[in-house]
């Protein structure tokens, strides 16, 4: 029995170091020669081109999100970078590094405790999920979900094993998430509280009243930034109904195939009904669980009460500890086959999400080619924005209101060169439906 089980863990570890090795490998193809952004990779592209003093002017000025990201990005690009187009490539890199640390970081430690089959059933999880497709967004989401599913893990190790040793890195890691995403703050903040419960029943609040004081002490200079410079929030949605709720949560699981979605979706709601079934030691495993509930919870407080800001992207770094929570709970099944089924899963949602960034990678080069044999061209103001940072040297004039200049008509990249006139034209680019639309003046 030893011996077999010795072979399966070699064969587990050795899934587990060529699932990574995989994956790492498609977010970097999705990531290469991608030029794709959108405007709020955009606000990053053009935060970071510039000083020091101007990223933290833009940083202050906007306060969405905390500097690290911001800081780290910019630190990496001016080292390896060079030009606008480079930057946006490896921008994208620096993105699916965190992933990639968190595959590798995150089994390592489930692996030593619960095993090597453990181990690659969490880097299954997180393989078949919008963490894989923000993986390549220039935003602070993959860093954030690093930090925050390596703090939940530490954490774990900590009820384990409550010796410094754990309680350093869960205190790293929370600072690293607090100072990059407030909604990973939200999800570390829910950590520390379950965490403050253990520690009481323990008889060990003295420590966690230490690094809880370390934290906070540590985030205070960003706390005194905000602040000294409040301003207002933006609205994000302008409405929250149950459909737009149901939407909010079920997110995280989407690979742009709703049919694929809603297979993971009934997979994992499957796989936590066979734990519960399983074992009765829960306590800590629904931290990891409902840490995503919390911080929607939150959002959509907020949402009635101040501010409209619910959307499914503030759910990742919640949803990246939920996976490794739910691989955790898998360490008490005894039948594997939920793995293959889970593999097939993956395939196809990372199928699924090539085929998207295939799209929009496709688009913008159609675009750009576009903006080479047309010239001037009259754009709206977020394809002005996109070819502007770009193409610096294309000659473009911005139309703030381009449904105001004509018919609307929409044009696939097939059709883009055969079916424009020589007319004067604008031209928009909605990334999120895959295609150009055109204008007639």
């Amino acid at each position: 029995m030893n011996q077999r089980k010795l072979l399966d863990d070699r064969t587990a570890y050795i899934l587990r170091i060529a699932l990574i090795l995989v994956m790492a490998v498609f977010m970097c193809a999705l990531a290469y020669k991608n030029y794709s952004i959108w405007d709020d990779e955009l606000f990053t592209l053009t935060a970071i081109d510039g000083s020091w003093t101007h990223l933290w002017e833009v940083i202050v000025a906007d306060l969405v999100h905390p500097p690290l990201h911001y800081v780290l990005l910019k630190g990496f690009v001016d080292l390896f970078s060079t030009g606008h187009l480079g930057t946006v490539v490896l921008a994208k890199l620096f993105s699916v590094f965190w992933v990639v640390l968190l595959m590798i970081l995150g089994s390592r430690i489930l692996a030593k405790r619960y095993g090597q089959r453990t181990a690659l059933v969490f880097v299954l999880l997180l393989s078949g999920n919008m963490i894989v497709g923000y993986s390549v967004e220039i935003r602070m989401y993959s860093l954030a979900s690093c930090a925050t599913a390596l703090a939940y893990l530490y954490a774990n190790e900590l009820v384990n094993e409550p010796v410094r040793k754990n309680w350093l890195p869960l205190t790293f890691w929370t600072v690293i998430g607090i100072y990059t995403n407030y909604f990973a703050a939200f999800a570390l903040v829910f950590l520390w509280l379950v965490l403050l419960g253990w520690c009481w029943k323990q008889k060990r609040i003295k420590a966690w009243f230490c690094y809880a004081m370390a934290c906070v002490i540590l985030y205070l200079p960003w706390v005194i930034t905000v602040l000294t410079n409040y301003g207002s929030i933006t609205d994000y949605d302008p409405g929250l109904t149950v459909k737009r709720i149901i939407q909010f949560f079920a997110f995280p699981f989407s690979s742009h195939n709703e049919a694929v979605s809603l297979c993971l979706i009934a997979f994992t709601v499957l796989l936590i009904g066979m734990i519960l079934v399983r074992t009765k030691k829960t306590e800590f495993f629904w931290a990891f669980l409902l840490n995503p509930v919390w911080v929607g919870i939150l959002c959509i407080l907020s949402s009635f009460l101040f501010h409209k800001f619910i959307t499914g992207r503030y759910l990742l770094p919640g949803w990246a500890a939920f996976w490794a929570g739910l691989a955790i709970g898998t360490s008490y099944l005894k039948k594997t086959w939920f793995i293959p089924v889970l593999a097939v899963i993956d395939l196809l949602s990372c199928i699924c999400i090539y085929q998207t960034e295939a799209a929009d990678r496709k688009a913008t080069r159609d675009l750009l080619a576009y903006t080479e044999a047309h010239q001037p061209m009259l754009a709206e103001r977020s394809i002005y924005n996109l070819i502007h940072y770009l193409k610096p040297e294309a000659e473009l004039i911005e139309n703030g209101d381009p449904d105001a200049a004509g018919k609307r008509f929409v044009y696939y990249w097939s059709d883009l060169y055969t079916q424009l006139s020589e007319s004067d034209i604008i031209v928009s680019f909605p990334l999120s439906v895959h295609e150009i639309c055109v204008f007639e003046k």
